[in-house]
C-alpha cells in the first residue's frame, strides 16, 4: 500500500471501531478482540487507488454465541469488486411468491437507506405454475433513470439465455427453448432465476427512492409483474442509540424519530421529563463539546449541520444529572 486507508467495524448498524492501516506485501493486521455478543459484525476496507478493482471489500459474521441478530446480514453490501468473485446471501423465508425480485442489498430501516455509490444486484425468481411446459420465458426489467443501463453485467443463471439491452434503459432477458414443466408436472424443475448487477449514476442525490420492477412473460400469456424493490439515498445517516437501560426503567424510553434519519432527527422525551428542564450535549469522540442546546416540551431538534462522518457521543442531562446517553452515527 503506497498510502494509509481506513477500516471499519459495525456492530449491528452501529460504528464500533473506525481506524486507519496501512500493509507492506504479505504483511497482515489483528484487530482486537470483538465480543461474542450474538451481534452481527461487519468488516469494511476500501481496495488502494493502485488495485485494478477499485471499490471496498467487505466480510460479515453473525451468531458466534449462538444467538442471531436476524436480518442484518444483507443490509448492508458484500462487496468485493474483483470481477471473478460472486457471491450470494439469502434469508431463509416460509411460503413466498415464486414470482418475484429481490436484491442483495436490502438497505437500512423501512426506507432501506443505503448510500450513494452502491452498486446493486437484483435477482429475479420465476416459476411456471400453469398447466402445460413453458417453451420461452422472456422477463423484461425497466431501470430506473437513477440506475446506468451501460453499466450492467448479466450474472448468474438456471438457464441458457441472450441479454439485450433495448432503448429507455429497458432490460430484455430471453430463454428461449427452455422448456420449463409445470409446477404440478415437476416442481423442482419449473423454477428458473437471473441475476444481473448494475451501478447507481454519479451523485445520486440524498432521499432519491431508487425503484425497480419487472415483467415477466411466460409464452404468449399476460406477463407476471413482480414486487417492487426500491432503496433510498442516504449519504448522511444518522442513526442513534441510547444505552442507558436504567434511565428507560425510571423515566421510560427515551424517542429518536426518525431513526435513522437522512439530516435531521427529533429526541422525545417520555411524558414524565416533558415538563422539566432538560439539556442536550454533543461530544465527539475527543470529548470536545460539538453541539449544545435545551428541550422545549418535551423535544429537542437534532441538526447535523457542518457534523461531518464519525461517531458522537450525546448526554441528556436534568437536575445535574445524565438521564440517557448514547451514540449517534453519521455516515
Amino acid at each position: 500500500m503506497n498510502e494509509p486507508m481506513e477500516f471499519i467495524v459495525v456492530e449491528d448498524v452501529i460504528m464500533y471501531l473506525r481506524d486507519q492501516f496501512q500493509l507492506e506485501s504479505g504483511q497482515t493486521l489483528n484487530l482486537p478482540a470483538i465480543p461474542s455478543n450474538g451481534q452481527t459484525w461487519r468488516l469494511e476496507a476500501p481496495q488502494p487507488s493502485a488495485h485494478p478493482y477499485s471499490g471496498t471489500v467487505a466480510a460479515v459474521v453473525e451468531g458466534c454465541n449462538g444467538i442471531n441478530s436476524t436480518g442484518l446480514v444483507r443490509i448492508f453490501p458484500l462487496e468485493n469488486p474483483a470481477p471473478s468473485i460472486a457471491s450470494d446471501c439469502r434469508e431463509n423465508t416460509a411460503a413466498y411468491d415464486p414470482n418475484d425480485k429481490s436484491a442483495s442489498v436490502i438497505g437500512l430501516d423501512e426506507e432501506r437507506f443505503i448510500r450513494s455509490g452502491t452498486d446493486l444486484e437484483y435477482l429475479i425468481r420465476f416459476q411456471n405454475t400453469g398447466t402445460d411446459t413453458a417453451f420461452r420465458v422472456v422477463i423484461l426489467d425497466t431501470l430506473s433513470q437513477w440506475l446506468r443501463p451501460e453499466s450492467v453485467r448479466p450474472g448468474a443463471t438456471g438457464h441458457p439465455y441472450s441479454f439485450e439491452l433495448l432503448e429507455g434503459g429497458i432490460l430484455r432477458f430471453s430463454f428461449d427453448n427452455i422448456m420449463l414443466p409445470d409446477s404440478n408436472v415437476n416442481e423442482p424443475a419449473s423454477h428458473g432465476f437471473i441475476q444481473f448487477w448494475v451501478r447507481q449514476q454519479a451523485d445520486t442525490p440524498p432521499g432519491t427512492r431508487i425503484e425497480n420492477t419487472a415483467a415477466i412473460y411466460f409464452d404468449q400469456q399476460t406477463p407476471v409483474i413482480t414486487n417492487t424493490v426500491f432503496h433510498t439515498i442516504g449519504d448522511h445517516l444518522i442513526q442513534a442509540a441510547s444505552n442507558d437501560e436504567e434511565a428507560q426503567e425510571i423515566w421510560g424510553a427515551l424517542t429518536v424519530f426518525p431513526n435513522p434519519s437522512a439530516g435531521d432527527a427529533d429526541f422525545l422525551l417520555p411524558a414524565s421529563l416533558s415538563d422539566a428542564n432538560v439539556f442536550f450535549e454533543l461530544y465527539d469522540v475527543w470529548s470536545r463539546p460539538v453541539q449544545q442546546g435545551s428541550f422545549q416540551n418535551g423535544r429537542y431538534g437534532f441538526r447535523k449541520g457542518d457534523l461531518s462522518s464519525g461517531v458522537y457521543f450525546y448526554r441528556i442531562k436534568t437536575a445535574g444529572r445524565v438521564a440517557y446517553s448514547g451514540k449517534i452515527v453519521i455516515k
